[in-house]
């Protein structure tokens, strides 16, 4: 039964509405644009290597040019658009300049530098692995690194064979040879495919010429960049460079501009204890949870091991800071949450007062930048509860009186433990579910519900929650366990019932 002594307000403030430029960032952040972009990425690629590898004159080069330049301005609309959305400028360009210089369009005389718009294969890689489940198992596994490694391996080989080729087979190689006094034919030229790539190959791996060696300038300085290429692959760039970009592709637990404007109606966990991992598990582990999302917002570096299993799922983000600050809590997307948990932080030595203050404290902030939201609260010290109920706080639960109540069970009445435990997990056996109450239950007293939910459900219905005129809020509301035969199931009301937790009640 609700205190009667805790004012309750009528009605709650609707939340601001998203501002012009939430929604255009949601929607150019979309899983539509982003997987529209990776296929235009991949035509655009497709079009250099066509452009580059024909001749001039060849009557698909104009088509090809034509549809590049449509390409291209897409492109140039995207990358705009998500540099007017961006939180900052110099965050924007950091995570998007590689993209910037792949969409310039060179001018005829230096088009083999169209060759760099392969570079964009990262950007394809990267929406890939946050929007396919299996490409971000991929790259989260213990081949995850090779993966990367080898994709990086393939673009600069790619790329270095196709600059050779091009340079090679436009420039005056009988002017070059007859400066240089060599025979061309003594030995392959590479202005073939197949010479410029096994070249390219040589070059990357060995430094040194095994097939020919370049006859022009151009091509003297593409095998320069090649063989430099190679001499930092195998050394640093195994070491440091592939680390950072197998990071880079692997970081779903951090909210990047994708998933600032894609979470909505999420649950925020703020703060940070031994039992956060339980209650994270136990929430992707419920049925009627199935696509919510997780943000765990701590005082901490980076996100604590136990939870970084988590991010397979896609599902869990962690958000570092101080959640009782506004700014934190908005990179969390707090107004657009659905509910938050506030539990007792255990992150820095404090006293049982002091992190019960920041409880009410982040409470207090949580609901007035989010008066919608469903707020739950753990508190060490049942004598602070008065603040949380005055601040409209639905649930405040004591963590050590429950521990308590527990324990004088189990010493009490042997083997309810065993009972109280499976009623409280949803990942084996029976457990407790809540769901609307459906129109054929509407007008039965409980007994009758009683019986119809047993037989039809399997389920074993042990209360009702009754609604006010406007929800939990408002007088009217009661959560009623095991009440009498003859009470009249509502309309608005929900049902409590012990049912198994393989199937959920709908």
């Amino acid at each position: 039964m609700p205190d009667p002594s805790f004012p309750r307000s009528a009605s709650k403030v609707a939340p601001a509405p998203p501002s012009q430029k939430d929604r255009l960032g949601a929607w150019v952040y979309s899983q539509g644009v982003s997987l529209t972009i990776v296929f235009l990425i991949v035509v655009s690629v497709s079009l250099v290597f066509l452009q580059v590898l024909l001749p001039h004159d060849h009557p698909w080069q104009h088509p090809s040019e034509v549809v590049q330049l449509v390409i291209t301005g897409v492109f140039v609309v995207e990358l705009s658009l998500k540099a007017y959305v961006a939180q900052s400028r110099w965050q924007f360009l950091t995570h998007y300049w590689i993209d910037l210089i792949a969409i310039i369009p060179w001018v005829q005389a230096l088009r083999v530098l169209r060759i760099l718009r392969i570079l964009r294969v990262f950007r394809v890689a990267i929406i890939l692995s946050r929007r396919v489940r299996w490409v971000s198992l991929l790259l989260r596994s213990a081949v995850g690194e090779y993966v990367v490694l080898g994709l990086i391996l393939v673009v600069f080989v790619v790329t270095g064979s196709v600059a050779l080729y091009h340079a090679e087979s436009e420039a005056r190689v009988d002017a070059a040879v007859a400066r240089s006094g060599i025979d061309p034919g003594d030995e392959p030229q590479l202005d073939e495919p197949e010479n410029a790539f096994w070249a390219t190959l040589f070059f990357l791996v060995a430094t040194e010429p095994m097939i020919s060696v370049p006859k022009t300038t151009i091509g003297k300085l593409v095998t320069l960049v090649i063989m430099f290429g190679g001499l930092t692959t195998f050394a640093v760039f195994t070491g440091i460079v592939t680390a950072l970009m197998v990071n880079r592709l692997k970081r779903r637990l951090e909210i990047n501009e994708m998933d600032r404007f894609q979470l909505t109606k999420h649950l925020l966990i703020c703060g940070w204890n031994n039992q956060v991992p339980l209650v994270i598990e136990e929430i992707l582990a419920a049925h009627h949870s199935r696509g919510l999302a997780v943000v765990v917002i701590a005082d901490l570096p980076e996100a604590p091991t136990e939870i970084q299993a988590q991010g397979d799922t896609g599902r869990v983000f962690f958000v570092p800071g101080d959640y009782t600050k506004p700014n934190v809590l908005d990179q969390a997307r707090v107004r657009y949450a659905e509910r938050a948990l506030v539990v007792a932080d255990s992150t820095l030595p404090r006293s049982d007062q002091d992190r019960d203050a920041r409880t009410v404290l982040a409470a207090l902030m949580i609901e007035r930048m989010n008066p919608q939201i469903y707020t739950a609260a753990e508190l060490l010290n049942r004598d602070n509860e008065q603040h949380l109920r005055a601040a409209g706080i639905e649930e405040v639960i004591t963590t050590s009186e429950a521990g308590g109540h527990h324990l004088a069970m189990a010493a009490l009445h042997s083997g309810l433990s065993q009972v109280v435990g499976e009623l409280l997990t949803v990942k084996v056996g029976q457990g407790l579910q809540k769901f609307r109450v459906p129109a054929e239950y509407v007008g039965l007293p409980f007994s009758h519900a009683l019986e119809q939910c047993k037989r039809d459900r399997d389920a074993l219905l042990i209360g009702v929650e009754v609604f006010g005129q406007d929800g939990p809020r408002t007088p009217g509301y009661a959560m009623l366990v095991n009440p009498d035969l003859t009470v009249v199931i509502g309309a608005r009301d929900n049902l409590i019932l012990i049912a198994t937790t393989a199937t959920p009640l709908t």
